[in-house]
């Protein structure tokens, strides 16, 4: 496999996840007014361990797991990925059928904020157990975030800023690329990716470089097909 050197790719200002159709575990997120937070937490996992899994409808591109299935190896986690669309078109369907199967979605805010007005969505803060969850002051700015009008439902759990390229500092010396005309060279063949302009969500880099006069679609045409300058 050839090394990525430059990544294309728009971030989306902010990861958001929802709880919907919790069964067990919402439950026990009521919680218990006697137990510490450190007992109600074991009560939690051993409450979802009983159930047996976790079903999660995300995008397709997503975090690793791996931390969560080695903490957590006695519930099983299901995960389901799809764009964005489909996602809320499922979880609609799925709804409309008074199916309730997954306990989280992790989506952009759009779709999310799409199912908190089709009113599918359970607020997040009952699910919040730990101190260091509950603890606004750990969070950026002090605050839990949120992407929907009633501040409670779609919870930002991570915000970065936008960017049109990412590189590797290790393989390249910005000193060699001048414009993005320099991206055409031949020795980058092979050792660029981009984000699918086809996915939904977030937007495409594409778009500037075809409303940039100095870029438009002739840049375009060269980048996607390897042609050189």
């Amino acid at each position: 496999m050839k090394a990525e050197i430059f990544r294309f790719h728009i971030s989306l200002p902010q990861v958001v996840v929802a709880a919907l159709f919790v069964g067990v575990s919402a439950r026990a997120f009521a919680g218990d007014a006697a137990l510490s937070p450190e007992a109600e937490w074991e009560k939690t996992v051993k409450a979802a361990e009983q159930e047996g899994e976790v079903v999660i409808y995300k995008l397709r591109s997503d975090i690793d797991w791996s931390g969560f299935q080695k903490r957590f190896p006695k519930i099983k986690l299901v995960r389901e990925a799809a764009p964005a669309s489909q996602v809320l078109q499922r979880i609609m369907a799925e709804r409309r059928a008074e199916k309730f199967i997954p306990d989280i979605v992790m989506l952009g805010g759009g779709t999310s904020t799409s199912l908190q007005k089709a009113n599918v969505l359970e607020a997040m803060s009952p699910a919040f157990i730990l101190p260091e969850v509950k603890d606004q002051t750990r969070w950026f700015e002090g605050k839990h975030h949120y992407n929907d009008s009633d501040n409670r439902y779609v919870f930002v759990y991570a915000a970065f800023p936008l960017r049109l390229l990412a590189y590797n500092t290790k393989a390249v010396d910005t000193k060699a690329i001048a414009s993005f005309w320099d991206l055409l060279d031949s020795k980058w063949k092979g050792k660029i990716t981009a984000k699918d302009p086809r996915d939904p969500g977030g937007g495409s880099p594409l778009l500037f470089f075809y409303y940039n006069p100095q870029l438009g679609p002739d840049f375009i045409r060269k980048l996607l097909t390897g042609g050189n300058l």
